[in-house]
């Protein structure tokens, strides 16, 4: 993804729901993002200051948190299970329908897993102000 994908991306889905929560509750929002090179660019900075966002509103770490993003660790799991017992695709329709079937194998319970810590883990980094966090 690029910047002005991601820039399409924010506009229509992260807005959008923004502006369903009580202003009280945006207001004190922070933006974080992983730093991927689409969402460190200078187009998305401009972005997010044509938004109103402070720096002080945007939340600034190291990259590498692969623990702190949920949808890549529950893509790692659809990967590991799309991927079990060596199988191997040569249709792309073969390999969406295992991607569907492995995604629907994925349990409530193991979406809680992926994201029950998620809380404790930022306040970790945010209270930690040099940007690393031990697992």
């Amino acid at each position: 993804m690029n910047s002005p994908n991601y820039d399409q991306f924010l506009d229509k889905h992260f807005i959008e729901w923004l502006k369903k929560k009580p202003v009280s509750q945006s207001k004190n929002m922070m933006f974080m993002q992983n730093n991927a090179p689409s969402q460190a660019s200078e187009f998305i900075a401009e972005w997010l200051m044509s938004r109103r966002y402070r720096k002080d509103q945007v939340m600034e770490f190291r990259a590498s948190f692969p623990y702190l993003n949920c949808v890549q660790n529950f893509w790692t799991i659809v990967k590991r299970r799309v991927y079990s017992n060596s199988a191997q695709y040569t249709y792309k329709d073969k390999l969406w329908k295992a991607i569907m079937k492995a995604s629907k194998s994925i349990t409530p319970a193991e979406i809680q897993h992926l994201t029950s810590s998620m809380g404790d883990l930022l306040i970790t980094l945010v209270q930690r102000k040099d940007g690393y966090m031990s697992k």
